[in-house]
């Protein structure tokens, strides 16, 4: 078994979910930090990635085409890789046998890839996003799949670090963020809220999502556990909605039922 390379040195990275509001983002960062990418994407979304090289960084990226539902479109995906970063999940409006396809069955045919490339055991490193909290207190599927996805990489036996951030925002989130803020900046009418709203969140900015991630490269040690990543302060459900309708000029009415 070959010494784990040292976190500050470039590495060769394979990355999921890079044409993801998140992914996007850590992609960048990565790019930044100096580690050459290895980016999984679809049949024909290859154009979709925000390239690093648009940041004057030509060099530290590569597409493989490949699909987490086709098992062999994965083949040479993680060939010659220091570490993957598996950011890619089905989203929480899709139905259920998608989810599980996509984020459990993909997670299997993913670890078993990395298995394949990694006959001798090397140590490849596991870092995945677990992110499955969501600011309704109501039952969600979704959050059950990324939970077993969870589990099925720290029972690889790989190195595996597990994040965790609860409701992200910022620039770019066209399914979350963006929605929200049309449905709160509606003149008039009424904005309905089907359960109480007062359960606890902590929004984070996908800024400070992957500031948490890249500092996890400078520590030394490399302990397998999960890390919760949220904001600087806990707001009921209702209070996040009307800062929203508020800073959107919305005149709608929150109703809780």
């Amino acid at each position: 078994m070959r010494p784990r390379q040292a976190q500050s040195l470039p590495m060769n990275i394979a990355l999921t979910g890079a044409t993801g509001f998140i992914g996007r983002y850590v992609a960048l960062g990565l790019a930044q930090r100096g580690h050459k990418l290895r980016v999984l994407s679809r049949p024909g979304r290859e154009d979709a990635f925000q390239h690093p090289c648009d940041s004057g960084m030509e060099g530290r990226f590569e597409v493989h085409t490949g699909d987490l539902t086709k098992a062999k479109s994965l083949e040479g995906f993680m060939e010659g890789q220091d570490m993957l970063v598996h950011l890619a999940s089905a989203h929480d409006h899709m139905p259920d046998e998608e989810m599980r396809e996509i984020t459990i069955r993909g997670s299997e045919a993913l670890l078993d890839e990395v298995i394949r490339s990694d006959k001798k055991r090397e140590r490849v490193q596991i870092w995945i996003m677990s992110s499955a909290v969501i600011g309704a207190p109501v039952y969600s599927y979704y959050r059950d799949t990324k939970r077993i996805q969870e589990k099925i990489f720290k029972g690889g036996g790989y190195e595996w670090t597990s994040f965790r951030p609860t409701l992200v925002y910022g620039v770019g989130d066209y399914r979350h963020t963006a929605a929200l803020m049309r449905q709160c900046a509606v003149q008039g009418g009424r904005m309905t809220i089907p359960h109480s709203g007062r359960s606890r969140i902590n929004p984070v900015h996908v800024d400070d999502v992957v500031d948490a991630m890249l500092r996890k490269f400078d520590w030394s040690s490399q302990v397998e556990c999960i890390y919760e990543l949220a904001g600087p302060t806990g707001i009921s459900y209702n209070e996040f909605i009307d800062y929203t309708i508020a800073a959107t000029s919305g005149t709608v009415r929150r109703r809780n039922i």
